[in-house]
């Protein structure tokens, strides 16, 4: 496999992850949705957590290490907390706090032992990926192709961490910046991934709002009955459907008598 220079890859993946919350930030400028900004924070913080942890041995083990990781666990909660925002769920506030203190425990407690640190950290994001994965698959629409640019990432992200885990148990001499060949099939998927489950993400916000707007456009605002225009469609949709196949098709029509009453009566939004 060709080794790609990882620092390269490094810098070209957190510039990716600035330049997806910018072009968020400015696409929803003047009415930003919970999931969005909770999808902005997954962003902000994975690039702010991985950039301390590649400065481990120049700063403070306290940063490159234990806020390194809790930032890191903290923007998967982020991810999980928008997609169960994005399918009005209610958010656990415990579910999504838990990784980040299992992430301080774990790295305060073998902060001077890197290898059953490093291996219980990836253990950690492996399974807050697969939640985010499974949290996406259970609020998917049956068909719905769009939501799998979203939850196939983050289980291919699982797996490539997991795979990470097993090259570090091989070459336990690790370091985040290492160029070699699992290290560029990491830090390639990773980028790939982050850019695929962006533009899934936001092409599930734009499916949603332009049904919607076609709910909106169907649909008297009052009553939710279908409006005028809907009939319109169902009467031609029949109509074709009859001309095709020669069946015989009927129109009814019904008036509610005295309706104006009802109305005086008792106001316009109960008649």
């Amino acid at each position: 496999m060709i080794v790609l220079d990882i620092p390269t890859l490094f810098v070209s993946y957190v510039i990716c992850s600035i330049t997806l919350v910018v072009l968020l930030l400015v696409s929803y400028r003047n009415e930003r949705p919970a999931s969005v900004a909770l999808w902005m924070a997954w962003l902000t913080l994975k690039a702010s957590g991985l950039i301390l942890y590649a400065l481990r041995g120049q700063i403070s083990p306290w940063l490159s290490i234990v806020l390194a990781n809790v930032l890191l666990t903290g923007a998967l909660s982020c991810a999980l907390g928008a997609m169960q925002t994005f399918f009005q769920r209610p958010i656990r506030a415990a579910l999504l706090a838990a990784p980040v203190a299992a992430s301080v425990l774990i790295t305060v407690f073998w902060l001077d032992t890197p290898f059953p640190r490093i291996q219980s950290i990836n253990a950690l994001l492996v399974l807050q990926c697969a939640m985010v994965a499974l949290a996406i698959m259970r609020g998917r629409p049956t068909g719905d192709l769009t939501s799998l640019f979203v939850s196939v990432p983050f289980a291919v992200n699982a797996a490539a961490i997991a795979a990470r885990s097993v090259s570090i148990a091989l070459e336990p001499e690790y370091h985040l910046l290492t160029s070699n060949a699992p290290q560029t099939a990491t830090f390639l998927m990773l980028l790939i991934t982050q850019i695929a489950s962006s533009f899934g993400f936001v092409l599930m916000l734009r499916e949603r709002a332009e049904g919607e707007i076609k709910n909106m456009a169907l649909h008297d605002s009052l009553t939710g009955c279908l409006n005028r225009r809907s009939y319109e469609l169902i009467v031609q949709k029949e109509l074709a459907r009859t001309s095709r196949g020669g069946a015989v098709i009927s129109l009814q029509r019904m008036d509610i008598a005295r309706c104006k009453q009802g109305t005086d009566a008792f106001g316009h939004a109960a008649g």
